[in-house]
């Protein structure tokens, strides 16, 4: 049985389509370490692997390779990938879910009208990570920019994004709280 190794330098030399599904398979199998080199391969891939990563993260039935398919979307940063990972926010694994929505912060201001849209999800995890990434991309984007330098994190860009009304410390997620402020008062 030929090496992960020498498989992946292979496959990131050829970009053959069967190659990369034996990657995508690769994420979900072995040890955490051989996960993480097929995902780096993918990534090294980079946009030629889009589409076949995108359908491995919206139909495998692995949530191992579904998760890692989320995130070598979001390393890859390609605009493709943002409607399948928005889909993705729906998988009935919360990791799968969490990891779309780090990958469309990956991705960046792309992503952002999506990260929108994601913010006003029925689940309120959903909503809290979309409108964290949302202040993330922001942020970054500001920074980059040598704007807010000297702001607070909840000064910067805060539109479309509101602030906790109890400790306006945390975006607000749940009818104008945040997590920690609607769970004791008994919102979920």
């Amino acid at each position: 049985m030929e090496s992960i190794t020498k498989k992946i330098a292979h496959e990131e030399r050829t970009h053959d389509l069967d190659g990369i599904e034996e990657l995508i398979k690769s994420c979900g199998e072995g040890s955490g370490i051989a996960q993480q080199e097929a995902r780096l391969a993918l990534e090294n891939i980079g946009e030629a692997a889009v589409e076949p990563i995108v359908q491995a993260l919206l139909h495998s039935e692995n949530s191992v390779i579904r998760w890692r398919a989320a995130e070598a979307l979001g390393h890859i940063g390609d605009h493709r990938a943002i409607e399948p990972l928005i889909q993705a926010l729906g998988d009935k694994d919360t990791s799968v879910q969490w990891r779309a929505i780090e990958a469309l912060a990956d991705i960046g201001e792309p992503a952002i009208e999506s990260l929108y849209f994601a913010a006003e999800d029925e689940n309120v995890e959903i909503r809290w990570g979309a409108t964290r990434a949302i202040k993330d991309i922001k942020a970054k984007v500001c920074m980059e920019e040598n704007k807010c330098l000297s702001a607070k994190m909840e000064d910067i860009c805060s539109e479309k994004v509101e602030m906790c009304s109890v400790c306006k410390k945390y975006p607000a997620v749940n009818y104008g709280y945040c997590i920690e402020c609607s769970g004791r008062r008994g919102f979920s």
